[in-house]
């Protein structure tokens, strides 16, 4: 049982845990030159500037901007972490510890200073590296929901991650223009009818695993 639970918050650190002073210097500079100029005036040679290093040496950590500023939200994504897993431990039902994970997990994108970016679909889009996802700090906040379906398997949590990230894009970008996002009832009713399939399978290999565990003698 522990040991799901386990490889589940293992993989969501997703990092190798190796550690660069340098590294940390320059994503440290790339997020004070973005809260300064904004992400679109953010360049190499502001953040080499600010970091106090060539652009050579930023280059030898990075492929690029794009991928600085994707780890910059990496790291803003995970000061959202404990917000969102105090929400779900609130709840005891797998399927409303996802939805106001999910709500939780909106609302701190919207108000963090950085996080507000990802708000923009032209400027994720053009700005953003194509690989970057917020699925490994999800993993990471979706932590109450593994601990209360340990027979799911690591994989199957991963994959319900990746499409939580797409549908909170998609309804930051969404925005005003969706009149359900005025209504958090009518959110959190959608959000259910979404999400449900998802738990509903989750819940039914937990009562399956339940089923197969040998009782005591």
């Amino acid at each position: 049982m522990r040991a799901a639970v386990t490889g589940w918050t293992a993989a969501a650190r997703g990092d190798s845990g190796v550690k660069s002073d340098t590294r940390d210097t320059i994503v440290d500079a790339a997020r004070e030159c973005i809260q300064q100029f904004g992400l679109s005036n953010t360049t190499a040679e502001k953040i080499a500037e600010r970091a106090g290093i060539s652009r050579r040496t930023l280059y030898r950590h990075f492929d690029g901007r794009r991928h600085v500023i994707g780890a910059v939200l990496m790291r803003a994504s995970a000061e959202t972490v404990p917000h969102v897993d105090r929400r779900m431990r609130l709840y005891d039902e797998p399927l409303e510890m996802l939805v106001e994970g999910f709500l939780a997990s909106l609302e701190a994108v919207r108000s963090h200073p950085v996080l507000a970016i990802l708000q923009s679909p032209d400027d994720f889009r053009s700005l953003v590296p194509p690989a970057w996802t917020g699925t490994p700090v999800l993993r990471q906040a979706y932590g109450a929901y593994a601990e209360a379906l340990p027979a799911v398997a690591v994989e199957d949590l991963v994959a319900l991650s990746e499409q939580v990230t797409r549908l909170l894009l998609a309804t930051l970008w969404l925005g005003d223009r969706d009149p359900l996002q005025r209504d958090p009832e009518k959110l959190r009713e959608r959000l259910r009818s979404w999400l449900g399939p998802h738990v509903a399978h989750h819940c039914a290999l937990q009562q399956a695993a339940s089923r197969d565990e040998p009782t005591a003698s």
